[in-house]
Parts: structure tokens; C-alpha cells; sequence
């Protein structure tokens, strides 16, 4: 019974936070960037589809994956870590060809310069097409049911990834109802931490979510091993997962 009535009261402290003004001016930076993505999808609505006949035209050669079903985008996910701190999220792999046996969930398309610049989800029977401006890269998901559904954006410096984000966009309300963003820090050994922001989007209890990935490196320069902090809002969060190292067994070099 007692457990019962502190696990009530628990919820009940976590509601009062939520709906706090405390959380929403946290959150602020987030609501705003919510309304800019969504500022972004209504300019882009009646276009996309005109867009990527567009880029159709560039399309100079072509690529298939399969798998890679729970990561945006598959094998060419923008992340560099999400397949590893996330179970069971495989990127796929490359088909070498196709055959009558071959299940590819997504077909990748490349202009000239080798840049991706369609994406067909053929598992979800959508499309998104990425506008490149400079180092900064925008990725506009849809469909010609549903309209809009996710949009992405990444920003390079020197074609080294700086931030990725990605959001959840309901059409029909114009708004974006999940974001994510990632920032990483890099040192000469490579990349060193990253700070993971998860964001629900509601404007009486928004919900922030922050988390670091610190990562280290073996003697080849390959990820070795990663810690993970937990935040909430500015300060260090007790997590079961403190002091605790986990092993990276996927071999990548960032």
C-alpha cells in the first residue's frame, strides 16, 4: 500500500513540474524550435512534391538497403551513434544487386557530386528529398496522402557532422509534436561526447529529455567504449546507469 501512495504522490510532483514555470521556460528553446520546423513545413508543403521532380532530374545513380526499418533514413542515418545506444536499431546494409529474393526497404538516389539527395522509403511507400544550402541540410519526408511527416536537418563544418535533428510533424495540426536533437563535440582523437535532446511538444506540460554520451576510443581510433549521463533540466539526474561503461561492438571510426 505504501509503495502504491509513493509512487502516486511521485506522479503527482511530476505533473506539478511539468506544468510548472520552471519546466516551460527550460522547454522554451524548444517550443520555438518546434514552431520553426513547423514554419518550415508549411513553406514547404505545396512544393515538395514539385521539388522532387526537380531533383529527379539530377539523379545521376542509384543505391538499395534493406533493413535499417527503425532509423531515419536506414544505412545512410545521419547519426553516427543512434545504432549504437539504441537496441535492436540496425542501419541494414547495401544491396550489391537486386534480385527476385531481395526485400529493399529503401532506395537512395545521388546527383553528380555524390550527394544523397532523394530518399524512397519503400517500406512506407513515402519520399523525402534533402535541400542542401551551404553546410546546412534539410530533409523533408512526405507523402502524397498525408502531406509533410518528418523533417531533419544536419549542419556540417568542414563535412564533419556539428548537430543533427529530426522531428515528427502532424500535418493536420500543423505542428511538430516530437523533436530530436543531437550535438557532438569532437576532440583529436575524434568524437567525445554528445548531448542527446528529446523533446514532447505540448504547450500545458512539455517534456525535455537530456542525456550525454561521453565515448572513447581504441588504439586504432575506432568507438570503444561509451558513459552516458542523465539530465534533468540543468542539473545531473541519479540514473541506474551512472559510472557504468558500456562496449561498443559495431566497428566505426568518428
Amino acid at each position: 500500500m505504501n509503495t502504491k501512495i509513493n509512487y502516486l504522490d511521485d506522479l503527482k510532483k511530476l505533473e506539478n513540474y511539468l506544468r510548472s514555470d520552471e519546466n516551460k521556460n527550460i522547454c522554451k528553446p524548444f517550443l520555438l524550435e518546434c514552431q520553426r520546423f513547423s514554419d518550415i513545413a508549411r513553406h514547404y508543403g505545396g512544393k515538395s512534391q514539385a521539388l522532387y521532380e526537380e531533383l529527379i532530374s539530377k539523379v545521376i545513380s542509384e543505391e538499395y538497403s534493406t533493413g535499417g526499418e527503425l532509423l531515419h533514413r536506414g544505412y545512410y542515418c545521419p547519426s553516427p551513434i543512434l545504432d549504437i545506444i539504441v537496441g535492436n536499431s540496425s542501419r541494414g546494409k547495401i544491396l550489391k544487386r537486386l534480385t527476385s529474393k531481395s526485400k529493399p526497404t529503401y532506395r537512395y538516389r545521388f546527383d553528380g557530386n555524390n550527394n544523397i539527395i532523394i530518399i524512397n522509403y519503400i517500406h512506407l511507400n513515402c519520399d523525402e528529398i534533402i535541400i542542401r544550402k551551404g553546410e546546412l541540410e534539410t530533409g523533408i519526408a512526405f507523402s502524397k496522402d498525408f502531406g509533410i511527416h518528418t523533417l531533419s536537418e544536419c549542419n556540417y563544418c568542414d563535412s564533419q557532422i556539428t548537430s543533427y535533428i529530426y522531428c515528427l510533424y502532424d500535418s493536420s495540426k500543423n505542428s511538430v509534436v516530437e523533436y530530436r536533437k543531437e550535438n557532438y563535440s569532437y576532440s583529436e582523437e575524434g568524437l567525445e561526447a554528445v548531448d542527446i535532446f528529446k523533446f514532447l511538444n505540448s504547450k500545458s506540460s512539455p517534456i525535455l529529455q537530456h542525456d550525454q554520451y561521453h565515448f572513447q576510443h581504441d588504439e586504432n581510433g575506432y568507438l570503444s567504449k561509451y558513459t552516458v549521463i542523465n539530465y534533468e533540466g540543468e542539473h545531473v539526474k541519479p540514473s541506474a546507469w551512472d559510472n557504468h561503461i558500456f562496449n561498443i561492438t559495431i566497428q566505426r571510426k568518428v
